[in-house]
């Protein structure tokens, strides 16, 4: 997921179970899961509902961009490849994430 919260942007890994309701990190595939993340980008963060977060490097909050970051975003083809970069660097840490776990040999069960 990519997230905005009063600090910022943030990409996230968290778990949910069939029936949508999210699921705490405590559990020892989580602990697998937390260790992926930790080898795609050491720079994640887990939480009790995250099994890995971490601020993106392209952008935290609009109002720290500089002034000519700021005046580049008003015109768009700048702004499209500056919102492409940003959405590549999720895709990376998920591309990575989808392929190491589909390498898991697990089966979670309620």
């Amino acid at each position: 997921q990519l997230n905005e919260d009063n600090s910022g942007f943030y990409f996230s890994f968290s778990a949910k179970t069939k029936d949508g309701k999210e699921v705490d990190n405590s559990g020892e595939i989580f602990k697998s899961l937390i260790e992926i993340v930790k080898q795609i980008d050491n720079g994640f963060i887990n939480n009790f509902y995250n099994i890995g977060w971490k601020f993106s490097s392209k952008i935290r909050k609009f109002i720290d961009l500089t002034d000519d970051i700021m005046f580049k975003l008003s015109k768009s083809d700048f702004r499209e490849v500056y919102v492409e970069e940003l959405f590549e660097e999720g895709k990376q840490y998920f591309s990575s994430f989808e392929k190491s776990i589909k390498e898991l040999d697990v089966v979670y069960k309620d």
